[in-house]
């Protein structure tokens, strides 16, 4: 797992997904039981060590995908336990509470290229978002830098 910090967020997020590919491949269902958390979905911080990536690009759309697809087919397997019907309720209640904030959402008439734009759209803000904060990290360590240099 390469951890070169010059990337953009881009490639970084592309090398962070192709990593999660790999080590799908190469851990043990005793591993996975390891790090299930009380949700009985697997431990986003865990994953993100075992990749050596931020947990925050572990959050990323894609990766969530990603992720909840592997405990899909692990469920599947009987290595990770079954949703109960309260937990998948609970789930959906997440999804829509954070969705909403307040608001009801308009109705989507559009046709599938609409959808097609809008998961695009989101696609390319989230990109811009990742980017945007290695940015910001870069120049609060060019201060903390500079602090260090005045005092």
């Amino acid at each position: 797992m390469s951890n070169n910090k010059s990337q953009n967020g881009t490639s970084r997020s592309d090398e962070i997904f192709a990593d999660f590919q790999e080590w799908k491949k190469h851990v043990s269902d005793d591993e996975i039981r390891e790090i299930i958390n009380d949700d009985d979905c697997l431990n986003r911080t865990e994953i993100s060590k075992a990749l050596d990536c931020s947990r925050s690009a572990v959050y990323s759309n894609r990766m969530q995908n990603a992720i909840t697809e592997f405990e899909d087919e692990k469920r599947k397997e009987g290595i990770l336990p079954k949703k109960s019907e309260q937990d998948v309720s609970k789930d959906s209640n997440k999804k829509s509470s954070n969705s909403n904030k307040g608001e009801a959402l308009a109705e989507f008439n559009g046709s599938n290229n609409e959808l097609l734009y809008l998961r695009k759209r989101n696609s390319d803000l989230e990109e811009e978002n990742m980017i945007l904060k290695a940015e910001l990290k870069r120049f609060g360590e060019l201060g903390a830098l500079i602090s260090d240099e005045l005092d």
